[in-house]
């Protein structure tokens, strides 16, 4: 039965070809997790007053900002087959072309229907 909370639960996405990698993320983003990425994805420019604003997506942003929100461990290699312990701070370092981190950031827009749209304008 569904909660008023978000489940604590990791979701892993892994891939067949790479057995030995694998990252967990939140099964769903929370409000605070959503407010934090619209704040780190949206230029704010106030307009004439201060009751006046005009927000612009920072489509550069967008991916970093997603996956910082929704990461929460993982296994991967580096180039030398070695474990690289997780680090929030290396969410910045991730290669964005790699199979593993795209299908990570489908598998978290698949499972926050709010970020469809976002998405969409991201990419296009």
């Amino acid at each position: 039965m569904p909660g008023s909370f978000v489940s604590s639960q990791p979701v892993r996405v892994e891939l067949p070809d790479r057995p030995d990698e694998w990252i967990d993320i939140k099964s769903k983003l929370s409000e605070g997790d959503r407010k934090n990425f619209v704040r780190k994805t949206l230029e704010t420019e106030m307009v004439e007053a201060v009751e006046k604003a005009r927000f612009r997506p920072l489509v550069w942003e967008f991916s970093e900002a997603l996956l910082r929100c929704a990461i929460i461990d993982w296994r991967l290699l580096d180039e030398h087959g070695l474990p690289v312990p997780y680090n929030p701070e290396k969410i910045a370092m991730l290669d964005l072309d790699d199979p593993l981190v795209d299908a990570t950031l489908r598998e978290i827009i698949q499972r926050n229907p709010f970020l469809r749209t976002r998405a969409n304008t991201a990419s296009g």
